[in-house]
């Protein structure tokens, strides 16, 4: 059984929050929210897999510490298509807007940014790689993008509509999860 896991409410979700980081940790409402999943991920978990942010580490940190799970800590973090730093709701949005309008699957914001292509990449080495642990019991705690991502390779894999960012986009706004909440997928999905 694989467990994905949104995590919980950070500064970046707060709607009262003016600028964007790419490192924003748990709000008040986000430490509660983890903590709650004590009672909520009622399972044996073999292994727990968080990507780099310090806010899926802050997610599961309750449940690590109550049964001493095992962490591992691998390349599942946000989809990184504006990677602008510090900035501001506005211009993140203009932004935004500018990436979700273009048909072009490889196109970047910048330099630093990442394409959708290099999103479904990272999507189906992870995916291979809960291939390879499909007994195991394991939750996975990541991002909105990154979850959804997973979600729609499963759905689309080998056919055309995989590479479709407005499709994938308004995918996104129908089933996205919303902080700390989780979807359950049985190994013989993968």
């Amino acid at each position: 059984m694989i467990v994905l896991l949104r995590h919980a409410e950070s500064n970046n979700n707060d709607i009262n929050c003016n600028t964007y980081t790419t490192n924003a940790e748990l709000t008040k409402r986000g430490v509660l929210q983890a903590n709650s999943l004590i009672d909520k991920l009622n399972y044996s978990f073999d292994l727990v897999i968080v990507s780099p942010s310090s806010r899926t580490m802050s997610t599961v940190q309750p449940l690590i510490m109550l049964n001493a799970i095992p962490v591992e800590i691998l390349d599942i973090g946000e989809f990184e298509y504006l990677n602008l730093g510090i900035c501001n709701k506005e211009y993140r949005y203009k932004q935004k807007k500018l990436f979700w309008e273009n048909p072009d699957s490889s196109y970047k914001v910048n330099n630093q940014s990442e394409s959708f292509d290099a999103l479904l990449n990272r999507a189906d080495i992870f995916i291979k790689e809960l291939i390879m642990r499909k007994s195991m019991n394991i939750l996975v705690c990541s991002h909105k993008y990154f979850i959804s991502v997973i979600i729609w390779t499963l759905l689309h894999n080998n056919d055309n509509l995989l590479r479709n960012k407005s499709m994938f986009y308004d995918f996104c706004k129908l089933y996205g999860l919303k902080p700390a909440e989780y979807i359950i997928i049985q190994g013989n999905l993968l």
